[in-house]
Parts: C-alpha cells; sequence; structure tokens
C-alpha cells in the first residue's frame, strides 16, 4: 500500500469488506480470513500477479490456479490493472462464475 500511496482506509473502502473485518485482516488479528476476503484486499491494493500469489500464500488460502476458470479470470483482471471489486464481479457474472465473496 506504502508502494502505491495508498492509506489502508482507502484500500478498506475500495475492497468492499466491513471496515472492522478488513482492519482485523490486515491487523493480524483476524485468523483464517476467506480466500475472497483476501483477494479483495490485493486488488484494492493495486497488488501484481505475482504479490496477490505471495499474499495469498501467507494467508494460507490457496493461490489463484491456472486451471480453474474464475481464478484464471480474476488473474487476468489483476494483471489488466482492474482494481474495481465491483467491476470485476461484474464480469464474473458474465462469464457464469461466482464473484468475490466480501
Amino acid at each position: 500500500m506504502e508502494e502505491r500511496g495508498l492509506s489502508k482506509a482507502e484500500v478498506v473502502r475500495r475492497s468492499g469488506i466491513s471496515k472492522n473485518y478488513a482492519y482485523n485482516i490486515l491487523s493480524g488479528s483476524r485468523t483464517n480470513p476467506g480466500r475472497d476476503k483476501i483477494l479483495a484486499l490485493c486488488i484494492a491494493s493495486e497488488m501484481t500477479y505475482r504479490q496477490t500469489q505471495h499474499a495469498l500464500e501467507i494467508a494460507g488460502v490457496r493461490p489463484l490456479y491456472p486451471r480453474d476458470e474464475r481464478d484464471v479470470r480474476i488473474a487476468i483482471a489483476i494483471n489488466g490493472g482492474l482494481q474495481e471489486i465491483l467491476i470485476i464481479n461484474l464480469l464474473l457474472d458474465e462469464y457464469g462464475l461466482d464473484p468475490l465473496d466480501i
């Protein structure tokens, strides 16, 4: 976030996750956060694909998998610089895929 000049408040707002839940994830006090919530925070933080994969690994959840169509669509959005969760969810919906559960 610092690297991109983003505040925690801005990332939390952009992620669409409830404030308390998101701040607990960011502070490390929330154990076992959902994978989609981690993805939402990564996207809102403007992380690259590689950074997102690393964040998912640190969180102890499954990384984006190239043989899963939903994961591929999310990866394409990340690589394309999409940083709006709503737009990514609309794209997932266009392909009949589940939106990010935030």
